[in-house]
């Protein structure tokens, strides 16, 4: 850029040049400059004024020329480079959000992570980075090009500075607090549209069903208007500053001549020369201007977005400090051998003075068929995010065989050991295939245990149906698939991870009563090759479990074999009568 910048001043004085000797040849040719230049490339064929306007016009042109061309490159560099540093950031972000706490997650909106991640980045990348790169640019090249106009010219460019600088300064503090105040709302109004879309979207049959949709159509209309309106208030003030640059470059011209003809008493070829000079400084430097306050109002308008893009940042970078040690780089035996035992564990949100878990201690054998009950906000949902190490236990001690579950790196190794199955799975438009493996690449997916992980889940009937079995789309959210299907897909999917560990989290609360014993009779079958913890409201869906544990309040009322636990509830529901 710098470079850049020296070689248009030298360009803009080869133009002022060539324009003095086009008004004056004779006079040119008796400078001693051109003089010495003539001796010492014992070139006299220059003395003519033909021979000189040609050569002289040669050099302008192939200057122009090269500048462009070198300029077009500089561009092309501040580009890329912009969207490196916007690709760097972006993936950085959604790595960070990966390796962020789950509890983290619970506090955010899907759809900001989205918006910062995916849309966003090119605020910072292509609109921030690139406006600043451009601004330090153009003044470099003001700065040396007026510069240069002060030392050829120094009563002229007091007067170019003072006018542009004086004018410059007031239309920048004049639209700075309304642009900041518009590009707050336009942020605003664009992370609303955003959520009410996916509201609609993913919302649909609900909206058909509740007949809201032209209340939702004409909430998102008046939000799109408003964004419209707000675009064109940023056009506009971004254009302003041009409008009025030219008007006060023309005058600054009219004014210099006048000044010059008048009270300097210019030659015509020195005043040709240094209008030149002026008015190719202002060709530039007006231009310059106006892109350095335009890309300040860019800035200005995509703060608000680069603010929260930094936000997000910041808390990834916070929690990389926190776990310097990622899970891609470390070893860690996390082997699960005999038992999981939790020893008076105690877990506690953010913000809440209530306990999610209380003192809650177990063991569980490997192999057992575990089942976890009680009523919802009874804290099992809790419980499965802190055995998964998803949650951190505030209070307490969780043990895989003698290895406390303690630091990051082990919770990121044991969490691979896990297979889950909740109850609204996600399914991804793709393959089942794709959606069992959790991969788009095929050439990653081992068909061959897709298929038997398939089987060990109970697939067979409906895949005989469909026409190219495990390389079938099924659709966004498995849309193709019946409720039972869709969840037979998430156990294959769990099964496919080749767990240690399998939980079934209400996997089969939202099903009828005829897919949640096809289910049941799935998850059974596993018996003795997995261990394998449910989690439901009822306690006929864990009647076949070696062992029950029931929780209310989030403590852990009571536990036992299910024959005991149906008695104690049948009891209970007497003693209640």
């Amino acid at each position: 850029m710098i470079c850049m910048s020296i070689f248009e001043t030298i360009v803009l004085g080869s133009i002022a040049f060539f324009a003095s000797v086009i008004s004056d040849t004779e006079r040119v040719l008796q400078s001693d400059y051109i003089l010495i230049v003539i001796n010492f490339f014992d070139s006299h064929w220059l003395s003519d004024s033909s021979n000189l306007i040609i050569c002289i016009s040669i050099i302008v042109v192939f200057l122009v020329a090269s500048k462009n061309g070198f300029q077009a490159l500089v561009n092309y560099w501040s580009i890329r480079y912009s969207a490196i540093v916007e690709g760097i950031f972006a993936g950085k972000l959604l790595s960070g959000f990966l390796k962020m706490p789950y509890e983290w997650h619970l506090s955010q909106n899907s759809a900001d992570l989205i918006l910062v991640a995916a849309n966003w980045r090119t605020y910072l990348g292509r609109s921030f980075f690139y406006a600043a790169l451009q601004i330090i640019s153009d003044s470099l090249m003001i700065m040396i090009m007026l510069t240069s106009l002060f030392i050829l010219q120094p009563i002229v460019s007091v007067i170019v500075v003072f006018i542009l600088g004086s004018s410059s300064l007031l239309l920048l503090t004049t639209i700075r607090r309304k642009l900041d105040h518009v590009a707050q709302n336009a942020r605003n109004y664009e992370v609303s549209l955003i959520k009410q879309a996916t509201k609609m979207i993913h919302g649909f049959k609900d909206v058909i069903i509740s007949g809201k949709q032209e209340l939702f159509n004409t909430k998102y209309r008046q939000t799109l208007f408003q964004i419209s309106k707000i675009q064109g208030t940023q056009r506009v003030i971004a254009g302003f500053p041009t409008w009025l640059l030219e008007s006060i470059g023309f005058f600054m011209i009219s004014f210099s001549i006048c000044y010059m003809m008048v009270f300097l008493d210019y030659s015509v070829a020195r005043v040709s020369g240094t209008i030149t000079l002026l008015a190719v400084t202002a060709w530039r430097v007006l231009p310059a201007l106006s892109r350095i306050l335009a890309q300040l109002t860019t800035i200005r308008n995509v703060t608000p977005y680069v603010e929260t893009v930094l936000k997000y940042y910041k808390d990834v970078e916070k929690n990389e400090s926190i776990h310097q040690i990622s899970i891609q780089n470390t070893n860690i035996d996390m082997d699960f051998q005999h038992e999981i035992q939790l020893q008076d564990v105690s877990f506690k949100y953010t913000d809440t003075k209530r306990f999610a878990l209380n003192n809650i201690s177990m063991t569980i054998k490997k192999g057992d068929v575990v089942g976890i009950i009680g009523a919802s906000g009874a804290g099992k949902s809790t419980f499965v995010d802190i055995i998964t190490g998803l949650l951190v236990p505030t209070q307490g001690k969780i043990f895989i065989d003698k290895t406390e579950l303690k630091t990051y790196p082990q919770r990121m190794t044991w969490i691979t050991k896990i297979g889950y199955v909740p109850q609204t799975p996600y399914i991804f438009d793709g393959t089942i295939a794709e959606n069992i493996a959790y991969d788009y690449d095929t050439c990653n997916i081992d068909m061959d245990f897709v298929l038997k992980c398939c089987h060990m889940a109970a697939m067979d009937d409906f895949l005989d149906e469909l026409p190219r079995g495990i390389d079938s789309y099924i659709g966004e959210r498995g849309i193709r698939l019946s409720g039972g299907q869709r969840q037979r897909v998430s156990i294959a999917r769990a099964l496919y991870q080749k767990p240690e560990l399998l939980i079934f989290d209400e996997a089969t609360s939202a099903l009828d009563s005829g897919n949640e014993k096809d289910i049941q009779k799935t998850i059974y079958r596993l018996r003795k090759k997995q261990t394998i913890i449910i989690v439901a409201h009822r306690l006929t869906t864990v009647k076949a479990c070696d062992i029950i544990y029931n929780f209310e309040k989030a403590t852990l009322k009571q536990w036992g074999r299910p024959e005991d636990m149906l008695c104690f509830n049948n009891l209970f529901q007497n003693k209640s009568a």
